[in-house]
This record gives C-alpha cells, structure tokens and sequence, in this order.
C-alpha cells in the first residue's frame, strides 16, 4: 500500500500552481529575513498567542495514505470571537500591490491547517488570517476569512484526491517501468572483455550502497557497462533516480542513442537530458519576468498540460523538450526540470549535483539518499570541481559592467563605483610591493573584510532592484541580463566564503591596471566528498585514471570505497605504440629540436598514407612546426586547429576526416584542447596519432599554490600540480586511435621524459609492450612493417 508524508507547504504546490514564473519571487522563503519578520509579528502578539503549532492528519483513498503535516505559524483565543488561525508571509511587494488573492496558495495552506486544527479539537467554524509583512519597510497587510469545519473538508479533500489522482498515474507508469526492467535484457549478442567483470562490479557497489572508481579503456564499451547495472538495480536497492553525469555533449548523446536502444528493445524508463539555461532559453534578454517573457506569463496556470502532453514518450531530449515548450508556450528550462522529478534517468552536467548555488536544489536538498550518481569521464571532474568551488571578482568586469548599466540603474552605478575603488585601493598596496622588487600579488587565508562588506552592500542593492517589482520596467532591456548575470557572480563569492576551508587560499594578483581578487580552492576532493555521503551510491569511471591513487585523493573519493582498473579489450597487435626519448621537449630545447620532430612525423606517415593528429603543446610551438614541415611536404594536407572556434568550425575539422580518402591528412591540434578527448574517430577515419611532450600544464600562480597545498599534504606537490594532469593529457590523447575491436594504428611519442621509469610506471597495460626508435628509419620502418603485417 503506497504511503505518502508530506508537508503542507509540498503538497499545495504539487496540486495546486498557477500563476507566473519570476526569476526572483516577490514571496521569500523563510530565510533570515523571513525567520526575523514572523518572530517580530509572533513576539508582538498576545500574552494568549500561540506560535509555531505542530499539526498532522491521515487521508486515505483506495489503496493510498497521506500523512499530512505542517507548522502553523500562530493561533489565539479572544475568548468572545473563538479561534483565530494565522498565517505569516514575508514579500518585497508594496502593501498597496499586496491583494487578498496574490498567491491562492497562500489561502491554500492556511484552510489545509484549518481543516486540521477543527478535526484536532472537534470546531464547527473557525476564523482566519493571512498577514502580508513587507521585507523591507516592515508594512503589515490582513486580510480575514472565517469557515465551516464542513466547508474546509470538501477544499481539502478535493486538494487530496488531486494528489491521489497524480500519484495513481505515476504508481501505474511504475508497474509498467518495473515490469519492463524486469524482463529487459542485455542489447547485444556478447560481452567485450571486461565488460561483465565492470557490470557485475557496479551491480555489487550498487547493492552495497558504496562507491566505485573504475577505470575502462576505450572499447570496453562504458556506458552501457555502467548504465546497464544501474537501470537494473533500481528494482532491487531502493533507489529512486539515476543520475548520469557528463561534461560533453557527445557524452550526452552516447547516453540518449543507449536508452533509445534500450527502449528498441522493451524498456519502458523516462529519461531526460537537462540543457543550461543560457542555451535553451527562448527569451533574447533571458528574463525569467512575466513582464519580459511569454514563456513566463501563466507558466504555472499551462505546465500540466505541457506535462501531460509529452508524457507520451519516455526520452526527452533537448529538440521534444523545446518542441512541446513552444506549443504550450512554457519556459523549456523551468518545463525540463518539472520532467525531471518524474523522470528515472537524468543526463546533466557535474554542476547541476556539485556546484554551490547551481546544484538542483530540489533534488539535493530532500532526500539523496534515494539517488545513484554515474560519472562519466571523471578525470574532468578534478579541474572542475577545483572551478566550482573557487570565485573571484576583477576590477575590470566592475568597471565593463559598470559601464554597460550606466543609466540602467542609479543605486547600482554607484554601488559598483563603491566596489571598484575598494579594489583600486588594493591594487595600490599591490603596487607597493612592485616597488620593492617584489611581485604584485597578495595572499592571506582570509578575504579581507572591506572587500567583503563592500561585496555585501553591492549585492544588497542589486536585490533590491530585482526585487522590488512596484517599479515599472522596459520588456526587453540587455542592461537587465547583464545585471542579474553579475549579480549572480557576487553571489558565488560570498557562497564560496561562507563555505570555505582550510582548501582554500584567497590572493589579489595585479596585471597592468586589472586587480584581480580570487578565492581558490586548491583541493576539491572534501567538497566532492560531501556529496557522495549523502547519496545511496555512485561510480565514478573513465578510460583514464592513471595514476589511480592521484584520482582517489583529488576526487575525495571515500575511504571505503572500491577500485578497478580493467585491461583494453583490444587485440595487442591492433596497437603499435612507438617513443622517441632522444628528442628533448623541455620548452629550453624544444625549438632547436623542431627539425628532428618534423622528421619523426614524416617518417610515421611515411609507413601508410591516411588521416593523423599531431597534439602540440601551444599554438606558437605548432606554427612554427608547420612551416618547416609544409617546405619539407607541401604534398600533405594540413588541418590546423584554431583558438575559440565555433561549435560549427569544429564539426567541419572533424568531417574532414571522415571525407578524406587516398591521402594524407594531418590534423594539428593542441594538447588538453577540444580534440584530445571526447572526439570519436573509427576505423580509417584516424589511424595515428603523435603526442609532443608530456604535456605539463604551463607554470602559474595557480599551479604553484596546488603544489605547495600537496608538498605539504602528500609530499607530492609537482606531482599533483603538473605532472599527473599532463599525463591524463596525454592517455586521452592517445586513446583517441584505437575505438573498437576493429580499429589499427599507431600512436607515437616524442620526448625525452616518456623514457623516463617514473613515466613508464604509469602507462597502461596496453602501453607495456612499446618501442623505442631514436632514429627516423627506425620510426619509419617500425611502421611500414606493423601496416604490413595488419
């Protein structure tokens, strides 16, 4: 028998919506200043008030109970007039713009307590109030209702059988779910190898509630490895959600062509791939105003509707979710993120379950427990969770975005004025330290707090212009979006501060006029970890995790938990792995050494015309590479990969390999870039690849403060800071070649270091069986003879 506990609060607002969708509420939650404003009126009233009053009932219909209960904000006896019951409300609206029937949900929650309170103590009517208090100027509005005990059972049992009614729709889509998983089985005729080993390990670390770090070659087939296991389990652990998370879009779209398979094949499992806001929003100035935007106006009074309609399928991806947004006109994020709380699987960015103030709050917030994380590519998640849990603010944005609200808005011109002589008044202590010879840089393990108070007060003025919704505004303004944009990044500063730890170091770093003032996190893995013990379990898999032990410290991995690294499932001699350990890449020697590097790419292709990548460690160092090695081969075709293109440019790099036929191609990219991993070249469309330099990220501010954070936590500092996230580059890099069963070629190596024992620890084990050619006919004829004999 389905049993259902609820608050008051939760159940007016799953049955009873309507109205708009603001970006920021006229209505506050019970915040601080919430909290402040009800004990204010509570501590005003009289000596026979009561406050904060604990009620609960049971309704049953069918074979479904709900218990339900709630916190009534105050109560009093006049002895003359009987029971009054109240309600306290906290808004930033006027109390003139406040009417008795501003949010029904309000007089919704109020008659449910009502209902309640008469059946506790067996009244016949009873009077009520709702009481509006203003934010701000402390302005109290009332308005008063009285009802039958017989009047307040026919609302609540009709708010009741709505619930009822959408619950029986859901426990009927269940059955259907449990029955298909139930008789679902694997999609393919065999296993790779490795493959059941991966799926029998999540299927256990699932049961056990616990936690998997897995490393997976290429072609070991991930995602269905994973996902397969997890769809499963949902009958058996009393997990609710799955949600698979993934930092590209071709990571998305491999999860979306697996349950579109799964589906082919019997499965009846709602899916839905969550898109950023910035990307989906039909809004030009994105204003999530009902003033500014169609989409906004009535959202809530259409949204069901919109849900019913798209119910009819089981996978919404991103064309089916703006599909059905446009025809019923509702906002296509706010109706994603609806889909998603009856959605089983959702496929969305490492933000939207890590990420302070962008975390689905409405998920993470109530019960993870009930949750199943599957993180695809959990290498990225190191440099990300470092970003998300770092925020900084520079002087030249306040002054851009100062400049762009001139005549926008007074009060935020001149609070931002106030912010950036705070910091001008900082740059100046940096300039000091210019003059002693000394680097213009400022650390401390605190924010100094004039630079917060003044963060503070900015922020303070922005609300008050978001919030106050008696001034009239334009419908379509740019200055709006680029106000709330900024406003949210002086959110994220205060937000990082109020949780920071010992991880984090705070600097101002001076460069020419800019001031920049950040907050960086030096080690995400206990934040990371946070959230992992809160959740029923996770797997965190990637086809490279080498070294394995850098991974489970960087990540915050859990002390309990597992780890497995599985062998390629390729045929060895698929696989010709090549290193030049005499060519030095040291960036003091790499420039003298370009002759030899053309030299060792000439002779690898010289072994079979096709397409190849060559991976550089910079744009500069790759210019000057081609020129020399266009005079030496004008006859190849070279493919050059520029700074910041486009999602279009991109694909057009990429359909040249799939077009290219009876010549050689080169692609030149540049190492850690967007072609060094998640890109998916098979058979001919790729047959080799050239890896310049161990790819150490470049020497910074931010690396150094990384590295001394592990020199004194591991004793490991240049390695944690460079040298195991260049080599991750590198795994990627090379992975790029070899994507099935079906796939040769040949992936050469070229720098001193590759030769070195503490590199060769690291490699994989299909990288064990390598060979050393230091010489161009060594290199050359290494290759003809592999092509030869495959």
């Amino acid at each position: 028998m389905p049993e259902f506990s609820l608050s008051v609060t939760t159940l007016v607002n799953t049955v009873l919506r309507s109205g708009d969708l603001n970006g920021f509420s006229a209505f506050s939650k019970r915040g601080v200043e919430g909290i402040r404003g009800h004990q204010s009126w509570q501590n005003s009233r009289t000596e026979s008030y009561e406050s904060e009053v604990s009620l609960n009932f049971r309704f049953s219909e069918d074979e479904f109970n709900l218990q339900l209960q709630g916190r009534l904000d105050g109560i009093y006896n006049d002895g003359d007039s009987g029971f009054t019951l109240e309600e306290i409300k906290t808004t930033t609206l006027s109390s003139f713009k406040v009417k008795r029937d501003s949010n029904p949900a309000h007089w919704a929650q109020l008659y449910l307590y009502a209902f309640m309170y008469c059946q506790l103590h067996n009244l016949e009517t009873i009077r009520l109030q709702l009481v509006y208090l203003h934010q701000k100027t402390g302005e109290i509005k009332i308005f008063k209702d009285q009802k039958t005990a017989t009047q307040l059972e026919k609302f609540c049992n009709q708010l009741v059988s709505r619930f009822f009614e959408l619950q029986k729709r859901y426990h009927h889509y269940l059955q259907k779910r449990n029955k298909s998983l139930q008789q679902l089985s694997f999609p393919f005729a065999g296993k790779r190898k490795g493959q059941a080993e991966l799926m029998d390990k999540v299927e256990t670390i699932i049961s056990q509630r616990g936690q998997l770090l897995a490393e997976a070659p290429t072609g070991t087939g991930k995602t269905i490895s994973v996902l397969f296991p997890a769809l499963k389990s949902l009958l058996a652990s009393g997990a609710k959600k799955i949600f698979y998370l993934t930092a590209k879009t071709i990571g998305r779209k491999t999860v979306l062509d697996t349950m579109a398979l799964l589906q082919e094949h019997g499965l009846e499992l709602r899916t839905i791939a969550l898109t950023a806001k910035s990307k989906i929003c039909p809004c030009p100035d994105r204003v999530c105003s009902p003033k500014a935007c169609k989409y906004a106006k009535g959202f809530f009074d259409r949204v069901e509707f919109a849900i019913e309609d798209i119910l009819q399928h089981n996978i919404f991806d991103r064309r089916l979710i703006v599909e059905y947004s446009r025809r019923h006109q509702v906002c296509p994020f706010e109706f994603s993120l609806e889909l998603a709380e009856l959605s089983d699987l959702i496929i969305c960015d490492f933000n939207y379950v890590f990420a302070p103030g962008v975390y689905l709050k409405r998920f993470f917030d109530f019960n993870p427990e009930d949750f199943i994380l599957l993180i695809d590519e959990g290498h990225n998640l190191v440099a990300r969770g470092r970003n998300m849990f770092s925020s900084s603010i520079s002087k030249n944005e306040i002054l851009q975005t100062r400049r762009k609200l001139k005549g926008y808005n007074q009060a935020i011109y001149r609070a931002l004025g106030r912010l950036n002589r705070e910091l001008l008044a900082w740059r100046k202590k940096c300039e000091k330290l210019e003059e002693l010879d000394e680097k213009g840089i400022i650390l401390a393990d605190e924010i100094p707090d004039s630079i917060l108070e003044q963060v503070g007060k900015t922020l303070a003025v922005f609300e008050t212009e978001f919030m106050d919704y008696t001034k009239p505004k334009p419908k379509k303004d740019p200055r709006r979006i680029t106000a709330r944009n900024y406003y949210f990044e002086l959110l994220k500063f205060i937000k990082i501060n109020s949780i920071k730890g010992k991880e984090h170091i705070f600097y101002l770093e001076k460069e020419g006029r800019e001031l920049q003032a950040k907050l960086f996190c030096r080690d995400p893995a206990p934040f990371l970890a946070q959230r992992y013990v809160q959740i029923h379990s996770s797997v965190i898999f990637s086809a490279t995790l080498a070294p394995l032990e850098y991974f489970r410290n960087s990540l915050g991995i859990l002390p309990e938990s597992t780890s497995q690294v599985l062998s390629s499932p390729f045929p060895k001699e698929n696989f010709l792995l090549l290193i030049n350990d005499r060519i030095r890449m040291t960036y003091k020697y790499r420039r003298q050494e370009i002759p030899r590097v053309v030299d060792s790419i000439l002779a690898m292709t010289a072994g079979k015309k096709g397409n190849y990548i060559i991976y550089f460690p910079s744009y500069r160092y790759m210019d000057k590479v081609l020129n020399v090695l266009h005079k030496q081969a004008p006859e190849i075709d070279l493919l050059v990969q520029k700074p910041g293109m486009s999602e279009s440019r991109r694909e057009d790099f990429l359909a040249e390999f799939i077009a290219n036929k009876g010549k050689t191609l080169l692609g030149c990219a540049v190492m850690g870039g967007i072609f060094s991993e998640g890109i998916d070249l098979s058979g001919d469309q790729l047959i080799g690849a050239a890896v310049l330099t161990v790819s150490l990220p470049g020497i910074s501010l931010e690396r150094n403060l990384i590295r001394d954070y592990f020199d004194e936590k591991y004793n490991k500092g240049f390695q944690f800071a460079y040298k195991y996230p260049g080599f991750n580059r590198v795994l990627q890099a090379a992975g790029r070649v070899i994507r099935s069963n079906k796939d040769r070629g040949v992936v050469l190596l070229i720098d001193q270091r590759f030769g070195k024992a503490h590199y060769r620890r690291h490699y994989p084990d299909h990288w064990k069986e390598y060979r050393r050619v230091r010489r161009s006919y060594e290199l050359e004829s290494a290759c003809r003879l592999f092509w030869q004999e495959n």
